[in-house]
């Protein structure tokens, strides 16, 4: 039997034929659902094959990970949640909740507690369709596990988000020798492409494996922030005390629609809730090695290679350092001793440094050779050193990650960083040149028959879908100008006005500076062209923010000025049923929990129990019709 590599450096004397034995072992066991090996070695072996050999065919057969076959566009994004660690970074939380609520009038808002479980994220629709949570905008179908008996604990009459676990004694007493840990089963089985083993069949068949709606969470509780803040401690403990899953902490979000809306939501998690992370198992180890990556603007980005520790049952090599000035402050380096932490995380976190040594820093970008310069940092790092900077705009790397970030943010599917690299080598290196590409060029640069079609096919697919102009914007990955603050400008400046924008103009208005205002200014004059390319010349259907129609409101609405939640299925799209309300001046909520609701509008197939919910919580309970007949137009 072939005994795999366990480690591959710079500095292995590895055959080619071992290299693409392990490669192959490896590859055939994650389709199995039973993988050997993390990803980061994986990929190792993976970029040290197209080193030696770029054209072997082993290369285009690889099965991509779950989260990298993103197959299925949520209908609005599933963010992550954002972490804190301590009762401090806690409190600050809580102050930023009561600065918030205080501005609409709310002195002490509602907070609501609930488990964070640890499983694998997913959205269920009502089309049957079950779609990991990937990178947030798309992600893997995964139906088939309900075929084959995942169990789903919530509400199926709506749209389902939650957590796919494993009941813990059962995986105790049935599947602990098999899997590492409860998460490593539940991936695994998702990740499963030949088939699902043995394991995964028995588990599902027996009802182990379940979906559980973060809604429909029967452990939640919620009280005011005054006295949660007292008793913050004792509340995580009663939350994380007898849960029949694998938890890795408490998510503490805030009720009230007003207070969230004034806290808004950041490009990758909602500001209205944080999860209070257990802190996790830690161990020491010794770095062996620091590689640099290249960013699309060009930043170094460190990442630690140190030796083999076991953390939850998963045996870790690497982490990020975040960025140079940490290396340099910190004293990273070869021989440093480091505590890491993988507290319920994928990606674990450099925790602590024991013992630190001289760092040695680079002098030149790790892809093109090119001179490095410092640049600051913002506010939070006191406008210190942080970044070493390539600015060399012919470097590779920079160029591949500045592909992925456009492709990505207009939310082009499939387009990985190994196919970006390909692109890159093989002449497409910037933006416009993909809209130049067709199947023929990459199958010319050693893209399989198939993956060539799906990857044009991906790509029109988005040139022929409405796509809005933040997007476009956000898509030029200019610093400071993301999809919220590209949104922001949109609203006052048309698109094509852009590249002309002055400091000023930026700076004036709320959410800008004159700091913001330079870099988004400079940036946009500095795309200018490509700007203009992607408005005219690359055949996107773009929707402009200041063509959207505003909703008039009826000044004399019978539910002017109160809470709606609808639920069922209603002759309208739930869209159109929110858009109607807005237009009769109501406040659409999402459910009855939390700030009060006045009536709930029942479409077909309402359960008898959340009408007796809402009755029994002071509800007016009516029909869709009765709902149209109240706004004067039954015939809606």
């Amino acid at each position: 039997m072939h005994t795999p590599i366990t480690q591959l450096t710079a500095q292995s004397n590895i055959e080619t034929g071992e290299l693409i034995k392990s490669i192959e072992l490896w590859n055939e066991a994650y389709r199995n659902g039973e993988p050997l090996v993390s990803d980061d070695l994986f990929d190792t072996y993976i970029t040290e094959l197209e080193t030696r050999d770029p054209a072997h065919p082993l290369l285009t057969a690889i099965t991509p990970s779950v989260t990298e076959s993103l197959d299925y566009q949520h209908s609005t994004p599933m963010l992550s949640t954002d972490k804190v660690y301590t009762q401090e970074e806690l409190g600050l939380w809580f102050d930023k909740v009561i600065k918030a609520a205080q501005t609409v009038g709310i002195q002490d808002p509602l907070v609501e507690c609930s488990p964070k479980l640890d499983g694998l994220a997913g959205r269920l629709y009502l089309d049957g369709a079950l779609v990991t949570r990937g990178s947030g905008t798309a992600g893997t179908d995964i139906r088939h596990l309900l075929q084959a008996g995942l169990k789903v604990l919530g509400d199926t009459s709506r749209e389902l988000t939650g957590e796919i676990v494993v009941n813990r004694e059962y995986f105790a007493e049935n599947l602990s020798l098999h899997f590492a840990n409860e998460r490593s089963f539940i991936s695994g089985m998702a990740g499963a492409t030949n088939g699902l083993n043995q394991h995964f069949t028995k588990a599902l068949q027996d009802g182990a494996v379940h979906l559980v709606s973060f809604a429909d969470l029967t452990t939640k509780a919620a009280m005011p922030l005054s006295t949660l803040r007292g008793v913050a401690e004792s509340v995580e403990e009663m939350q994380l005390t007898n849960n029949p899953y694998l938890l890795d902490g408490v998510v503490f979000a805030v009720v009230d629609p007003q207070v969230r809306e004034i806290m808004g939501t950041a490009s990758d998690h909602n500001r209205y809730e944080v999860a209070k992370k257990r802190k996790g198992e830690t161990a020491e180890t010794t770095i062996t090695e620091i590689t640099w990556q290249v960013g699309r603007d060009g930043k170094q980005n460190p990442v630690l290679t140190f030796e083999e520790v076991s953390l939850s049952g998963v045996n870790i090599t690497r982490c990020t350092a975040h960025h140079a000035g940490n290396v340099l402050e910190s004293g990273l380096g070869v021989g440093a001793r480091v505590e890491i932490i993988r507290s319920g995380e994928v990606v674990p976190n450099l925790h602590a440094v024991c013992t630190p040594v001289e760092p040695s820093m680079p002098a030149q970008c790790a892809c093109c050779g090119h001179e490095l310069k410092w640049k600051a940092g913002g506010v939070a790092r006191g406008f210190k050193p942080t970044y070493l900077v390539c600015h060399n705009s012919g470097c590779d790397s920079r160029k591949a990650s500045r592909l992925l970030h456009h492709l990505d943010t207009i939310k082009v599917l499939n387009f990985g960083l190994k196919t970006v690299d390909r692109l890159v080598h093989g002449g497409f290196d910037h933006i416009e040149s993909l809209y130049e590409m067709d199947k023929f060029d990459l199958v010319a640069m050693g893209f399989g028959e198939g993956q060539s079609t799906r990857l044009i096919e991906s790509f029109n697919s988005v040139r022929n879908s409405p796509i809005d102009d933040n997007l476009v914007v956000a898509s030029l990955g200019i610093d400071d100008l993301g999809r919220r603050a590209a949104k922001k400008l949109l609203k006052h400046f048309r698109l094509e006005e852009m590249p002309y924008l002055t400091i000023a103009q930026i700076a004036a208005l709320e959410g800008f500076g004159e700091t913001s205002g330079y870099t988004i200014s400079m940036g946009l004059y500095q795309n200018k062209q490509l700007l203009e390319f992607l408005i005219h010349d690359a055949g996107l259907n773009i929707q402009h923010t200041q063509d959207e129609q505003p909703i008039e409101v009826a000044q004399d609405s019978y539910f002017k000025g109160l809470n709606v939640v609808f639920t069922g299925t209603c002759k309208l799209s739930r869209s159109e049923m929110g858009n109607h309300a807005a237009s009769q001046g109501a406040n659409v909520l999402k459910d009855i929990s939390g700030k009060k609701a006045d009536y709930l509008v029942c479409g077909a197939k309402v359960g008898a129990k959340k009408m007796q919910k809402a009755t029994a919580a002071g509800v007016k309970v009516i029909t869709q019709d009765e709902y149209f007949d109240l706004c004067g137009n039954g015939g809606y």
